[in-house]
């Protein structure tokens, strides 16, 4: 289950990242640093006759191209508003980067939330194939020194004990695409330029997740492969 679900995670994680990714790197034709915000108040006969439990109509926002540092042409650009609108004033005032930024904050913290439960489900599922795996050869000690002393290869114990983490791991990895899959249609209106089944990401997900259920079965693995038979015979 822990392996499963680090799955989902890490590959709803890799989504996210690669979507981002591609956002980030999308070119807006222009140089958002020079490039100014603000919104312009209405006048008093624009306002007067809003209901104050209603919701007006959102002003639009106003965009200045500026050659340098676009702050600093806010004076100009309120002074010249104050030349033609006496009655109206510019506020909420930002760069157009600061604004994109703003925009991908929901979207970067929604992949680094993803990305921190992805790493603790993997370190869960690590030490759950690592403990059920020393369990099991704890209980087995008995049969691991027959066959040792009957000449069974300690290359052959080792592949067995490992080649029982990798099937575990394996049939895991299938929930885990198979849950990823249900949640497609909900991950995809959260992507941009990248599919829900991304096989790139998919397949590298389980790569991971494949080494790491390997790297957690190698230590009671070894353990076993390289225990004295004649000790736990004798221990037995």
């Amino acid at each position: 289950m822990q392996v499963a679900l680090s799955v989902t995670l890490l590959a709803s994680a890799g989504l996210l990242l690669r979507s981002f990714d591609k956002l980030s790197r999308v070119d807006p034709a222009f140089d958002s640093r020079h490039v100014l915000t603000f919104h312009v108040s209405g006048s008093y006969e624009e306002v007067r006759n809003y209901d104050r439990y209603s919701v007006p109509s959102p002003f639009p926002w106003f965009l200045v191209r500026t050659t340098g540092q676009s702050t600093s042409v806010v004076g100009a650009v309120r002074a010249k508003l104050q030349a033609l609108e006496p009655l109206r004033s510019v506020y909420d005032i930002a760069p157009l980067d600061e604004r994109i930024g703003d925009a991908y904050e929901q979207n970067r913290l929604r992949t680094i939330v993803i990305s921190v439960f992805a790493v603790t489900a993997l370190s869960l599922a690590c030490l759950g194939v690592w403990g059920t795996l020393s369990y099991l050869v704890t209980l087995r000690r008995r049969e691991i020194g027959l066959r040792l002393s009957l000449g069974a290869p300690r290359v052959g114990i080792l592949s067995h004990f490992l080649g029982q983490a990798l099937r575990v791991a394996a049939i895991a990895c299938a929930c885990g695409l198979a849950l990823s899959a249900v949640f497609a249609r909900v991950l995809s209106n959260m992507l941009y330029g990248v599919s829900a089944s991304d096989p790139a990401t998919l397949s590298s997900v389980v790569a991971i997740v494949m080494g790491v259920a390997v790297l957690a079965a190698l230590v009671p693995a070894a353990r076993a492969a390289l225990a004295e038979p004649m000790r736990i015979l004798r221990e037995e």
